[in-house]
């Protein structure tokens, strides 16, 4: 059986808790970030590019969608 876990992203720091936790039994997790706030105005960088130090030890298992 194939484990995938999918979430939004927006730079909260619980994001790195649940990876932490699901990492051993999730096969795939698929994180999406928009480009965009909420009122319509472009962001200057993802999160998922200026933290990607953070997320280096769940790399393995990651898929961003933006």
């Amino acid at each position: 059986m194939l484990w995938i876990d999918y979430f939004r992203f927006d730079g909260e720091e619980i994001a790195f808790t649940r990876l932490e936790h699901l990492f051993p039994v999730v096969d795939k997790f698929y994180i999406c970030e928009q480009r965009f706030v909420s009122k319509g105005v472009k962001k200057k960088a993802l999160y998922m590019d200026t933290m990607r130090k953070r997320f280096e030890p769940y790399l393995s298992k990651i898929k961003f969608i933006v």
